[in-house]
């Protein structure tokens, strides 16, 4: 099965900010309902929370979570942010917010490992977050190529989008070669101790499960004035 899904982007200071600050959030459909979700939520990011880029927030979000699965995220989400910061408080006040959004059996930690020492250094806290919380852990990696070796190609592509040069320091760039998509044994020999996330991630997948119509697209139907056809 397909997994439909999108990264968000979670300004918590509310759509009518004009704070930069924004955080990611993986957003899963697990079912039609949390597809008709996503559209929404896409929709209301680039219809009323752009600025700089689409975004919802946390009110917009717990509207529209029904048959939606979410995790931690990656480093750039703000429970990870947190703990980053060495703020192991409001990471877990954060979690628990999304836990209260999503419900315990549709948000999970996630681990990662791209062979980023930020990554490690938060391993132990995200292990703790889920044994404090009782949540489930799941194992992903980003995948921006598929093979390894599609790493350069890659890295050439991002310099022709941002107008920079390989040689350039300052510019934007992946960290390592890891960033492709992995099988199930490099996943596992990745995390040789967490063999029931690895096992959790695959229960996830089989859950997203969206079966669409054929034929036609799945559109709402508008609303009207009266006498307008």
């Amino acid at each position: 099965n397909p997994i439909l899904g999108m990264e968000a982007y979670v300004a918590p200071a509310g759509l009518e900010s004009k704070s930069r600050d924004s955080y990611h959030l993986l957003l899963l459909a697990e079912n039609l309902e949390g597809y008709r979700n996503l559209c929404k939520l896409a929709s209301i990011s680039a219809l009323q929370g752009f600025y700089g880029k689409p975004r919802i927030d946390h009110k917009t979000l717990r509207k529209h979570s029904q048959g939606l699965i979410s995790t931690t995220t990656c480093l750039s989400s703000e429970v990870c942010s947190a703990l980053l910061k060495g703020d192991l408080k409001k990471a877990r006040v954060t979690a628990e917010l999304y836990v209260d959004i999503f419900g315990k059996d549709n948000y999970f930690v996630e681990l990662q490992d791209h062979g980023i020492a930020d990554q490690q250094a938060i391993y132990p806290h995200l292990k703790t977050l889920a044994k404090e919380l009782k949540l489930g852990t799941v194992v992903t990696n980003d995948a921006h190529y598929l093979r390894r070796e599609d790493a350069v190609p890659h890295d050439v592509l991002l310099c022709i989008q941002t107008g920079s040069v390989r040689s350039s320091d300052k510019r934007m760039k992946f960290d390592g070669q890891e960033f492709y998509v992995k099988t199930p044994g490099e996943m596992a020999a990745a995390f040789p101790d967490d063999i029931d996330a690895l096992e959790r991630t695959g229960d996830v997948a089989a859950r997203c499960n969206v079966e669409l119509e054929l034929g036609r697209a799945p559109m709402p139907i508008p609303r009207t004035p009266e006498g307008v056809g």
